[in-house]
């Protein structure tokens, strides 16, 4: 790890290098800070994306790799993190309120592609050669993953002490140190400076960086048999319990998608650098290789339920972000696949010698579909947005159903203008609504639905029954009990089964809202003029039979479980400490 030593630079002129740098960069963004007001904005998000991310490869790579070589690689790498803040900026302006990400969200999703990026041109610099032996992308990209972690860990120590210190002196009233680290001048360079130290002293003790990483593999690599059990367990599991039971989660692809992350994690963690002469103990051999063919119908599944979510509402920009990862997850779970069948194929006794350009080739995958995203080719909000308004043009998304609110909060500029067009639509349905939206100054400013639109949410199930009077003509938006009340009187895609009858022993014509997909059962009743919610029931899940019996008037009201306390005049409401889970009978 010492062969980048060889273009002349000591230790001592490393170090000295490496502080200067960190203090350059804490200097940059504490100026930044003080003139943001005086910099355009786009200029801004530029120059804070390039002082935040391009200072730490500089760092890490001082020692190993030319000045003209640095320049040659940091200046295109400087460009694309410019751009990228840019366009994050560019994307959100004059969107009041919208919740779209920011620069800060932008630079959060590069640093991880920068850390692959620049772990292969360590790699290739040192082999002087592309593609560079694997061995020397497995130690590049371990080395700094340990540096990095530990740079962190001196910096919260850091800052922990110094609290450890404001907490003694403030004990005495004085002030004196509270005061000074709450300036950007001290804070930011102090942060910066405690980071390139931290850089420094791990890349001067290959020894211990190299023991610590051997460590951690070797420990989590004894996970991958317990990992693999389990998700062979799971799939056994699936088709016997149904699969309906994942979709009804509403983040079976997050979870299938960080289950296939981490075996991938460990298999690499068994399969190190894959070196011959140091073979992984057989039992992680055989782990590795049933986990390379569960990973295959692990990521089929997540696409399955990622297409379900499209096909009922369409695209939006967390289902973008998903099938961008259900994109690198078949690439590794394909390619694994083929790594362990090609030996066999062969006959050779190899163990899984294709990981190695298959991790080398997913990896650049991982970076070319994470800038595509980050850039306008793939921005989700402007691929999801044209496909909204794809579904609302087309009749597949009515346009009572239709979430103006995205547009309005979650799809940046692009969302804005696509509101601009609707409230000029020549359907009066599509531009009231439209005007609505833009007016809202929050996501979860109460948006009631109006009468047309609440029936349509409502499902009403018991036989020869009409709407209770001034039910539906309820000003639920104004209604102190708002907040309290089921999804279905507020949110456009949310649906109820609605019976009438007397539920709480108060009315006849009380209104009982059963939510169609999860939640629980509330029971309303015209108190006084006005109509309140009375009682909420919780529900075994959606349970067809206890609908159908609410229907037809099957039910009978029952006296609690639990008995009150009367203390002298006052009632205190009994709550079981060990509720019973209510199932369907």
């Amino acid at each position: 790890m010492q062969k980048g030593r060889e273009i002349g630079a000591p230790e001592a002129a490393v170090l000295r290098t490496r502080m200067l740098i960190g203090l350059i960069q804490g200097a940059a963004l504490c100026i930044l800070l003080q003139l943001r007001a005086e910099i355009a904005p786009l200029m801004y998000a530029a120059l804070s994306g390039v002082v935040v991310l391009v200072p730490m490869p500089l760092l890490v790579s001082i020692g190993y790799m030319s000045r003209r070589r640095l320049i040659l690689w940091l200046a295109p790498i400087a460009g694309v993190v410019a751009f990228v803040a840019a366009h994050a900026e560019w994307r959100g302006q004059g969107v009041a309120g919208a919740n779209s990400y920011d620069v800060g969200f932008a630079l959060t999703l590069m640093a991880p592609l920068l850390f692959i990026v620049w772990s292969l041109v360590l790699a290739s610099e040192r082999d002087r050669r592309w593609p560079a032996a694997y061995a020397s992308y497995f130690e590049n990209a371990w080395k700094l993953a340990v540096q990095l972690l530990f740079a962190a860990v001196f910096a919260g120590a850091f800052w922990l002490v110094m609290g450890l210190g404001v907490g003694l002196f403030m004990m005495l009233k004085i002030r004196l140190l509270f005061d000074l680290i709450r300036h950007d001048w001290f804070w930011l360079p102090a942060t910066t400076l405690v980071v390139a130290g931290g850089l420094h002293l791990t890349d001067v003790r290959p020894g211990i960086v190299n023991g610590i990483r051997n460590l951690l593999l070797t420990m989590l690599s004894w996970l991958l048999p317990l990992l693999t059990v389990i998700v062979a367990a799971f799939l056994i599991a699936v088709p016997l319990a149904g699969f309906e039971l994942l979709w009804k989660t509403r983040f079976a692809t997050a979870l299938l998608l960080g289950a296939c992350a981490v075996l991938v994690v460990l298999i690499n963690t068994a399969f190190q650098d894959g070196a011959a002469d140091k073979p992984a103990h057989r039992l992680l051999q055989q782990a590795a290789r049933l986990a390379c063919v569960l990973l295959l119908p692990m990521v089929l599944i997540a696409t399955y339920a990622l297409n379900l979510r499209v096909g009922q509402y369409g695209w939006s920009p967390d289902r973008i972000f998903a099938a961008a990862g259900i994109g690198v997850a078949f690439a590794y779970a394909a390619g694994y696949l083929w790594a362990m069948v090609e030996p066999l194929l062969r006959r050779n006794g190899e163990w899984l010698p294709r990981i190695a350009s298959v991790n080398l080739y997913a990896s650049l995958l991982t970076v070319a579909l994470g800038l595509a995203i980050l850039s306008p080719l793939a921005d989700p909000a402007r691929l999801s947005v044209n496909n909204q308004l794809a579904r609302l043009a087309s009749g597949k998304t009515p346009a009572t159903q239709f979430d103006f609110r995205f547009l309005r909060f979650d799809a940046a500029r692009y969302g804005k203008a696509a509101l601009d067009q609707l409230a000029a639509d020549a359907d009066p349905v599509i531009s009231d609504k439209a005007r609505t939206a833009q007016a809202l100054n929050n996501r979860w400013q109460s948006q009631m639905l109006p009468q047309p639109v609440l029936v349509e949410q409502l499902q009403l199930r018991t036989p020869g029954k009409i709407w209770p009077q001034g039910f539906l003509d309820t000003a639920w938006a104004s209604h102190a009990q708002k907040w309290q009340l089921p999804a279905c009187l507020r949110e456009p895609e949310r649906r109820c089964d609605a019976f009438i009858g007397n539920f709480s022993g108060a009315d006849e014509n009380e209104v009982l809202l059963v939510p169609q997909d999860f939640g629980y059962a509330a029971a309303l009743s015209d108190r006084d003029g006005s109509w309140q919610l009375v009682t909420t029931f919780e529900l075994p899940g959606k349970c067809p039979k206890l609908r159908d019996d609410l229907a037809v008037g099957r039910f009978q009201r029952v006296a609690p479980v639990e008995t009150d306390l009367m203390v002298g005049s006052t009632r205190l409401r009994a709550k079981s400490a060990q509720p019973e889970r209510i199932k369907c009978n």
